[in-house]
């Protein structure tokens, strides 16, 4: 119904939060890249310095994904590289939807960009599982090298700030990324299955709900999403790891072409969605 589907009048607060994130936008907008980046370092080093139990969670993730013998100050060096990485990339991600054309090309090069486009076209499916890592707002930018393409889309958790939404949501669709807000449900999702094209999942975290089962040897909640688009898709549907990895000073290479493999028979929930995790390793 109409009352059910009304976005909500944002409240007074709200509204000075959205004012002060398109101030922030504005001036954001003018700003290098590269600045932006370096501005990123700065806060990370500042996190690494001030926060030292954010630096045992850091350091007990590293052990978990590297290697569980890592001590002293190898792991130091790790950490802090890690933080430093990690808030950097945040950093840009609030950039990297409002950089112009030009900048983007010098910022970002796409690999396995031709079997990323034959996955998606011709009524295929891909479905592009994300990890939480890297500038993960540049796949977005990216719909626009693939116009063969019929639908490119992705799932995102909604803002509860309705005055902020909007200009996130604006910001992500500019280029023609279509946006399915996880609170809406899975119908349109699963028309785009059905149409082709291509879908990206953050697919590595969901840890109340969804299926129970390692992911770098420590059992942990993950979406089964990619694997229920994957049914539903059939024989026209594609798994692939898509992610973004840093390769300079405000510079990014989007890797597309990682298909990933199921094995003959493997056709349960839990058995595909334990092959994205093992790729995503």
């Amino acid at each position: 119904t109409m009352a059910e589907t009304a976005t909500p009048r944002p409240t007074l607060l709200q509204r000075l939060g959205a004012g002060a994130y398109q101030v922030f936008c504005a001036l954001l907008r003018i700003q290098d890249i590269r600045l932006v980046a370096i501005f990123g370092k700065g806060i990370g080093y500042l996190a690494w310095a001030l926060f030292p139990s954010r630096r045992k969670i850091v350091a007990r993730n590293l052990r978990i994904a590297i290697d569980p013998m890592l001590r002293g100050a190898e792991l130091a060096r790790l950490v802090r590289q890690n933080i430093v990485r990690t808030c950097m990339n945040m950093a840009c991600t609030f950039k990297t939807g409002l950089m112009t054309d030009k900048e983007f090309k010098r910022s970002v090069t796409v690999q396995g960009a031709r079997e990323f486009e034959t996955m998606a076209a011709n009524g295929n499916c891909g479905i592009g599982c994300i990890p939480h890592a890297g500038n993960w707002e540049v796949l977005a930018r990216i719909r626009p090298l693939f116009p063969s393409v019929k639908r490119f889309g992705s799932m995102y958790r909604r803002l509860d700030n309705p005055g902020l939404e909007d200009i996130v949501y604006r910001s992500r669709t500019r280029y023609g990324c279509e946006m399915f807000a996880s609170q809406k449900g899975l119908k349109e999702v699963f028309r785009l299955a059905k149409e082709g094209g291509m879908l990206g999942v953050l697919s590595d975290q969901f840890t109340q709900q969804g299926i129970f089962l390692p992911y770098f040897g420590k059992v942990t909640g993950t979406t089964p999403l990619p694997a229920l688009i994957h049914k539903r898709c059939k024989d026209k549907g594609h798994l692939l790891a898509a992610s973004t990895r840093n390769t300079g000073l405000g510079k990014w290479e989007a890797v597309l072409s990682r298909e990933i493999p199921l094995s003959e028979g493997v056709e349960s929930m839990a058995e595909v969605t334990m092959a994205v995790n093992l790729e995503l390793e």
